[in-house]
């Protein structure tokens, strides 16, 4: 396949100097999304803004994928973690950024929003939750996650973390389907005494 690739420099000195690179190369599509980065002699990486396929027709450059454990077992009392993590074409602006964790009992159930992130990461208190929710991630670092302490059995539901990272026309999602166990004590054994 034959890519002309238009770039917008990063590079202080020259801000909106283009570059047109044509490259002839082999892409897996089978997510249907295409993340592209070069270096050119400008300087620093450069972002790939606009993709043409031969055909002239032209779609911008996104790759929001999030990456979560989709089915975790947790162990009723205990401590879990929610992993959630996500890449982007783009570095994280702190003030455009968005991200919300939210709750559902089952598929048929209302999602309730327990932490959210815009400006600055906000716990919501739910009366399901309290403050066991924490925020566990790094976002310099694309990493969201979340922990619940003292998990319970009614915590067992389904997880989804939304992020959006403009200016990434995509937004990406992760579901967890978290089951808490309770754990099992051993039988007593019962012993007669014979006089």
């Amino acid at each position: 396949m034959l890519l002309v690739v238009t770039q917008r420099s990063l590079h202080p000195a020259h801000p909106s100097t283009t570059v047109f690179a044509y490259i002839s190369l082999r892409l897996d599509w089978a997510h249907g999304l295409m993340c592209l980065r070069s270096k050119t002699g400008l300087g620093p990486w450069s972002h790939v803004s606009m993709v043409r396929d031969w055909t002239g027709a032209g779609s911008p450059a996104s790759c929001m994928d999030v990456l979560v454990t989709h089915q975790l077992n947790a162990l009723n009392g205990t401590l879990v973690k929610l992993s959630c993590t996500f890449t982007s074409c783009y570095k994280v602006d702190a003030g455009k950024f968005a991200m919300n964790w939210t709750y559902q009992e089952t598929l048929n159930d209302s999602a309730v929003m327990f932490m959210i992130y815009k400006h600055r990461m906000t716990p919501l208190r739910t009366e399901r939750f309290g403050d066991r929710v924490v925020f566990a991630g790094n976002l310099d670092k694309n990493d969201v996650s979340v922990t619940i302490s003292d998990v319970q059995i009614t915590d067992q539901g389904i997880y989804n973390c939304y992020v959006r990272n403009p200016p990434d026309r995509q937004h990406g999602y992760g579901v967890i389907n978290l089951s808490v166990l309770t754990e099992c004590k051993a039988p007593r054994t019962v012993q007669e005494s014979f006089n």
